[in-house]
């Protein structure tokens, strides 16, 4: 018994050097953030009660606590102006766009130090749907363009009916190797994420096992902007945790049609997701 217990302790202390960490890269102050957070959705959904001023005062205050929550803070806001209120952000598109002439504006070269994250659908059945297989195409499309970098496809096992738990991540090389002809020794996987959040750690942690440095994040059209979000917060997370740096170098989405009722949501879901990444509450806001 008492050999059992000193390796409890043993373990205990090594998940504390391990994860320790983690906490400490996480807002000290979530009051400031979770009012940041709530004021930029509401440039969004309230423009006409929002104001800069209003802003600029929490960024203030968050100013006057630690280096790492302002730089967090000024990284997630100065994302969200870029995708959210400025006007002029526009999408890459496939089909509509050439991939190779579009990344390569963008800053994409081709070499292994760079890789297209490729965010997973809910399969039905255990298969993917037309809307995946749209992503994994707009995936290839940019592999061909730069066949040096690496592809990370990210997505667990998900839909009602799938006993054998096929995941999105499985589902998506096979295709990727199959029918679009991508090397599979290009292809890395993460075969645990249920979410847009996870999709963006995990997809960090296998960069930094692979030594990629820079990154496409490649999903549809109307995810795009609430993926770009938490990718970008997840890879300041990083950092911060880790001192490993990384960029996003550009995006590649699949065209889905505008009509979709999440085109309507996707700022509320960003801002959900993110304060579930960051362990703040937002009075109010649903998880849903």
């Amino acid at each position: 018994m008492r050999k059992w217990i000193v390796l409890c302790l043993v373990m205990l202390s090594l998940c504390t050097l391990v994860f320790g960490n983690a906490e400490q890269v996480l807002p000290e102050n979530k009051k400031d953030f979770s009012d940041l957070l709530s004021c930029l959705l509401s440039a969004v959904e309230t423009p006409e009660k929002w104001s800069e001023p209003q802003l600029d005062a929490i960024l203030l205050r968050i100013r006057n606590g630690s280096e790492e929550d302002t730089y967090l803070a000024e990284s997630i806001t100065s994302v969200w102006k870029k995708l959210y209120i400025d006007p002029g952000y526009e999408l890459n598109l496939y089909p509509a766009t050439d991939a190779g002439k579009a990344l390569s504006e963008g800053g994409v070269s081709d070499t292994p130090t760079h890789a297209f994250a490729v965010l997973g659908y809910a399969l039905e059945n255990g298969k993917m749907t037309a809307e995946l297989m749209g992503r994994c195409d707009a995936a290839a499309a940019a592999a061909r363009a730069f066949p040096q970098t690496r592809l990370i496809c990210s997505g667990g096992a998900t839909g009602a009916n799938n006993p054998k738990h096929h995941t999105e991540a499985g589902r998506m090389k096979e295709y990727l190797t199959e029918v679009c002809g991508i090397a599979p020794e290009r292809i890395l996987v993460d075969e645990s994420a249920m979410t847009t959040a996870e999709n963006a750690m995990n997809t960090y942690a296998i960069m930094q096992e692979n030594g990629i440095r820079t990154l496409t994040v490649v999903t549809s059209s109307y995810h795009q902007k609430w993926g770009e979000v938490l990718y970008h917060a997840a890879g300041i997370l990083t950092q911060l945790q880790s001192g490993y740096e990384t960029e996003i170098l550009g995006t590649y989405s699949f065209e889905t049609e505008p009509s979709k009722k999440v085109f309507r949501n996707d700022a509320r879901i960003a801002i959900s997701q993110l304060a579930d990444m960051l362990h703040v509450p937002i009075k109010g806001l649903s998880r849903k």
